[in-house]
């Protein structure tokens, strides 16, 4: 929004009255909403804050741009930060979904949508947070919970297979060997041997 506000300060040659007039409105209205929040405007805009007689005693174009830069580098320091603070709410909220969807096709720009964030800033979040991607996250709670049903109930492998979000059965059995280190019927059979052990 504010590139666009800058290239229409510059494109449409308006005076030096009309520019100071346009920050004045869309400082008050940037005030207005920061307030809202309940917080104080001079805090949140560190470089950029002026007072409406500060704004109106710019005497030309090129000092309302860079005021305009100011703001646009104040404003998203501040989503940055309140981003940063939000990242174990976010995380959370896209695992509850991922456990609660695993048995779909649940794709990653449907997690992301869900949590309020681009696919691309959510991957790099989730990667970052979790010290895995979101793939291996989505394979290791489908694999934890085939495991719980191997160990727990009587399904056929190829039931469990669809149950945990995998169509195919062969692709379930390599997945499976290549994580856990057994085929699914080989570490049910190791499972209920230890069971019977105990």
């Amino acid at each position: 929004m504010l590139e666009a506000i800058s290239h229409d300060f510059a494109e449409k040659h308006l005076s030096q009255e009309a520019c100071c007039h346009g920050a004045l409105e869309l400082l008050s209205m940037i005030c207005e909403i920061i307030d809202r929040q309940g917080l104080q405007p001079e805090e949140i805009l560190t470089s950029s804050y002026q007072t409406y007689r500060e704004l109106l005693q710019m005497v030309n174009l090129s000092q309302v741009l860079a005021w305009l830069e100011e703001l646009k580098k104040d404003l998203a320091q501040f989503v940055k930060e309140e981003e940063t603070k939000n990242y174990p709410r976010v995380i959370g909220e896209a695992k509850r979904y991922i456990r609660e969807h695993h048995a779909e096709q649940v794709s990653l720009p449907e997690v992301a949508a869900t949590v309020g964030l681009t696919p691309s800033y959510f991957s790099t979040l989730f990667k970052e947070h979790l010290g895995m991607s979101y793939s291996e996250y989505l394979t290791l709670v489908r694999l934890e919970r085939a495991k719980e049903l191997l160990k727990e109930t009587y399904y056929r492998v190829y039931e469990i297979s669809h149950m945990v979000g995998y169509a195919n059965q062969y692709y379930f059995n390599r997945l499976f060997k290549k994580v856990v280190g057994l085929t699914p019927l080989d570490y049910r059979k190791s499972e209920n041997n230890c069971n019977k052990s105990k």
